[in-house]
């Protein structure tokens, strides 16, 4: 969903035209890292439209700001 969303966006940079092998390793080690750090590293849904990817965020964010999070 992201890489279409870049895509779509503009010209793929040199990062964007990595294959799917290679962001399939990078999304491993996020979710590795936040399954071991829950309370530093959030997991957002990007699959969902931009307006409510943007709502998990401000969510995250105001857990953060208000020392839930």
């Amino acid at each position: 969903t992201g890489r279409q969303r870049a895509v779509n966006r503009s010209e793929p940079d040199r990062f964007e035209q990595e294959n799917n092998e290679f962001f399939g390793r990078v999304r491993q080690r996020y979710l590795d890292r936040a399954a071991r750090e829950p309370g530093r590293i959030h997991i957002i849904d990007a699959r969902q439209n931009p307006e409510q990817v943007g709502q998990q965020i401000a969510a995250i964010l105001q857990g953060v700001v208000h020392g839930q999070g």
